[in-house]
């Protein structure tokens, strides 16, 4: 799964990096967009409710897409 083409690059975030997004968006963890635990991505990497990750990944209209999902 992790090494398909389409997947985008998965990166956990710190509990500072967390901190910092929440505040450079002015936006609580309930408006992020939800990965749940049983999903086959946050099994992989053992991911934890609560924990953030970013994704990044090639778009043909922007150079990087890069989106944040708070794990539930």
């Amino acid at each position: 799964i992790m090494r398909h083409d389409l997947q985008p690059q998965i990166r956990i975030l710190t509990e500072e990096e967390k901190r910092n997004i929440l505040n450079n968006y002015e936006t609580p963890e309930s408006r992020f967009p939800v990965l749940r635990r049983d999903d086959p991505v946050a099994r992989y990497y053992a991911l934890q409710s609560g924990q953030m990750i970013s994704e990044s990944q090639l778009c043909p209209t922007q150079a990087i897409s890069i989106s944040y999902r708070i794990v539930h």
